[in-house]
This record gives structure tokens, sequence and C-alpha cells, in this order.
């Protein structure tokens, strides 16, 4: 059994399970329907932030792993540059 529930747009009284406000058109959304929109879009978003943290953590890893051999090749050319 649905319950009256008052449109967001015009007042009028709607059914709690129609689709629209018969008095204006307005589309009645499901409180369900919104909540799995919700629910899919934060789970999205996580996935996201969770990729970009990841590649960001490989990124600077990698950029770590070239200064180090950077470092290494600067360190054998003045070792041979130093030699007689």
């Amino acid at each position: 059994m649905s319950k009256l529930i008052n449109c967001p747009d015009c007042g009028h009284q709607v059914s709690s399970g129609a689709k629209s406000c018969p008095n204006c058109g307005r589309v009645i959304s499901s409180t369900v329907a919104t909540l799995v929109v919700w629910a899919v879009v934060i789970v999205l978003g996580a996935i996201v932030v969770n990729e970009m943290t990841l590649r960001n953590q490989d990124g600077a890893a990698s950029l770590k792993e070239l200064s180090r051999i950077s470092q290494q090749q600067t360190d054998r050319l003045r070792h041979l540059h130093d030699s007689p």
C-alpha cells in the first residue's frame, strides 16, 4: 500500500509509488533507486581514486629508481674522469 507524499515542485499529494506528479509532471524518484545510484557513484569514485593513487605511487617509485640510476651513472663517470 502506497502512502501519499507531497510533490517537491508543486506540493500536490502524490502516491509514493507514482513515477511522476499528475499535477505538474515532475518525475518522482524512488528512494531505493536514488540510494542505488548514489551507491554506484560512490563505489566508482572509490575505484577511480584508488587507481589514481596506485598510479601515483608507481610513478613516484619509478622516478626514485631513475634518480638512483642517474646518480650511479654520474658517480661512474666521475670515477672514470678522475682515474689516471
